[in-house]
C-alpha cells in the first residue's frame, strides 16, 4: 500500500514538471511573439507558426500537452506494473529538462 502511494507521488511530481516545463515554454513564447519566427528552431513549429500564427501555435501546444498527461494518467491506471508509466514520464521530464536548459542557456539566434 505504501509503496502504491510512493509511486503515485512520484508520478503525479513528474506530470506537475511536465505541465510547468510546457507552461514555462508557452509563456516565453508568447513574449517573444514578435520575434519568434527569427529565434524558433524547430521547422515544424516555425512552419505552424508561419500558417496559423503563435495564439493557434500555444493552444496546440496546450492540447498536446494535454493529450500526453492524459495518456499517461491512463497507462498508470491500466498497468499492473507502475514502473511502465512512470519510466515513460521520466522520459519526457528529462526532454523537458533539456528543453528548459536550451531555453535558458542555449544559443538562440544560430540556425541549425
Amino acid at each position: 500500500m505504501i509503496k502504491s502511494i510512493k509511486s503515485l507521488f512520484l508520478f503525479d511530481i513528474l506530470l506537475f514538471f511536465i505541465v510547468l516545463t510546457s507552461s514555462i515554454d508557452c509563456f516565453w513564447t508568447i513574449k517573444n511573439e514578435e520575434i519568434i519566427l527569427k529565434n524558433e528552431l524547430n521547422p515544424a513549429a516555425s512552419y505552424i507558426i508561419e500558417q496559423v500564427g503563435v495564439a493557434a501555435f500555444i493552444a496546440i501546444k496546450m492540447v498536446t500537452t494535454f493529450i500526453t498527461v492524459g495518456i499517461l494518467h491512463y497507462l498508470f491506471i491500466l498497468c499492473k506494473r507502475k514502473r511502465v508509466p512512470i519510466a515513460a514520464a521520466v522520459g519526457i521530464v528529462l526532454l523537458q529538462v533539456m528543453l528548459m536548459l536550451f531555453l535558458y542557456f542555449g544559443e538562440t539566434n544560430a540556425r541549425i
